[in-house]
């Protein structure tokens, strides 16, 4: 090999090592910085979806859903969105604040992602497609989808094969405690800016005529 053919070698070696190598933490925080914008624009986030980053953890969103149909209709859900270090190589989590009765929401309020992301895809995968699922999972046609082996929560799948009628009741009891003020009103952590306050009195009804209107 000729010293000039030598040096381009290791001119091309340098460069494999460099694309090798993985992106810095400011970078994927720039990434997700982007993203949270991008989805702050109109008709971007599912309508009826609403999320906040935390003051101080930039990889901790705070999220609500107004859900305005079907079994869970009128409920008003908190919940946050968990982005790993690893993201956008890894699924973020989204964890309900709010007591959920769903096949696809554990004890602890995790949601179950791989139904809908058995395979997360970096490339295509992000935020936005996890936050369209979470919208999806209250609509009857994904709770009809619902592998058994995807079940978090066996009571709620087994009510719901068995019988939509009790199901309903179950789903709505867990939608009305989600607007009593006692729990839409607790704002949970300081970092959390995504709130509903009552100084003005403002009913439910008017806050959740704001935050459509607010999308429209």
């Amino acid at each position: 090999m000729s010293r000039k053919e030598h040096v381009k070698d290791l001119q091309s070696r340098h460069a494999q090592d460099i694309l090798k190598r993985p992106l810095s933490d400011a970078y994927w925080l720039y990434e997700l910085k982007i993203e949270l914008a991008g989805l702050q624009r109109p008709n971007q986030c599912p309508l009826g979806v609403y999320i906040l980053p935390s003051v101080d953890k930039p990889r901790v969103w705070y999220g609500t859903i107004f859900i305005d149909a079907g079994f869970y209709s009128n409920g008003v859900f908190k919940s946050r969105i968990l982005v790993p270090p690893a993201y956008p190589y890894q699924t973020p989590q989204i964890q309900f604040s709010t007591e959920m009765f769903h096949p696809l929401v554990d004890r602890q309020g995790y949601l179950n992602t791989l139904q809908r992301f058995p395979t997360w895809h970096p490339e295509r995968n992000r935020i936005k497609q996890l936050l369209f699922y979470l919208r999806d999972i209250f609509e009857e046609s994904t709770l009809d989808g619902i592998a058994p082996q995807a079940s978090k929560n066996d009571d709620a799948y087994r009510v719901y094969r068995k019988d939509r009628g009790v199901f309903g009741k179950l789903a709505q009891q867990c939608a009305l405690l989600s607007i009593e003020e006692s729990i839409i009103l607790e704002n949970g952590p300081d970092d959390n800016l995504l709130r509903f306050g009552a100084a003005n009195g403002s009913s439910l009804k008017e806050i959740k005529k704001k935050f459509y209107a607010y999308r429209s």
